[in-house]
């Protein structure tokens, strides 16, 4: 029988979550999902196809903030396993003091943002009409459309700024994380997005605002596919790993010895390295 856990690592900043499937079948097409109140996402790593029923051991950064979730297992588009979706009792629900998160794919780089204008939407059909011999009217083959674009204007305070400024010029895709009601009723609650131009513009004189400059950024943004969806992430917090190098007072003799014990790439991705 196929099974799921999630669990929060213990980790600075927003955490992540770490999830667990146990007792799939060799040669099954798997999807892993995590699911909102509105929606679902995909965790990264979640597309693969099982090797043995041996644990896969997913990291989910992309959940929605403050809010319940849960995670369930896909094969065949039927639901084969699912953490517990009860909101009261067996949700999870992934803490932030911030509304609003734009990140790296990786998670590494988190920038606290406020969305302050998400109202504009664009988007065709995607078509194709033929001419008929004898006939006034095309007929039309058709398809569902192409992603909306939408063009959003988020602001940043201090040093977040120069952290979105890097984030957007690494061209890689962004990941979008709100809480509930941070933005309107149609804006995803995570969603992974192309950013396809980019604008800003400090607001006010230097220091105008508590914590530091304040800054608008206008960004025209579509939603795009995980580049890499059956690449596993690393839940590595490097400040927690030192310290615990620190306390445990390691060789690199023991630690290559630790890591080459692990065997697999999914029990490593997997190490809650606090809890050594």
């Amino acid at each position: 029988m196929t099974t799921i856990t999630a669990a929060l690592l213990d980790v600075s900043g927003i955490p992540p979550v770490q999830v667990t499937i146990s007792g799939l079948t060799a040669g099954q097409n798997v999807t892993v999902q995590g699911v909102h109140s509105s929606g679902t996402w995909l965790v990264p790593g979640g597309l693969f196809t099982a090797t043995s029923p041996a644990d896969v051991t997913l990291i989910d950064n992309r959940s929605p903030l403050n809010t319940p979730v849960f995670w369930r297992v896909v094969v065949a588009g039927t639901v084969v396993a699912q953490t517990s979706s009860d909101e009261v009792s067996g949700c999870l629900l992934v803490p932030s003091v911030e509304a609003c998160v734009i990140q790296s794919l990786d998670g590494m780089t988190q920038v606290p943002a406020e969305v302050v204008d998400s109202e504009s939407w664009t988007g065709a059909p995607r078509m194709y009409e033929s001419d008929v011999a004898g006939s006034t009217l095309r007929p039309m083959r058709y398809d569902v459309s192409g992603p909306d674009e939408h063009e959003v204007t988020v602001e940043t305070v201090g040093v977040a700024a120069r952290a979105m400024q890097s984030l957007l010029a690494t061209g890689a895709p962004l990941v979008l994380r709100l809480e509930p009601g941070a933005c309107g009723l149609l804006f995803p609650l995570s969603e992974v997005w192309r950013v396809n131009a980019r604008s800003g513009l400090r607001v006010g004189l230097p220091g105008a605002v508590p914590g530091g400059d304040l800054y608008d950024w206008t960004l025209s943004v579509a939603p795009t596919a995980d580049p890499a969806p059956s690449t596993p992430l690393v839940a590595v917090d490097w400040t927690v790993f030192n310290a615990q190098m620190v306390n445990l007072d390691w060789s690199w003799d023991q630690l290559d010895a630790y890591l080459a014990s692990l065997k697999t790439w999914n029990a490593t991705a997997g190490i809650m390295w606090s809890n050594l």
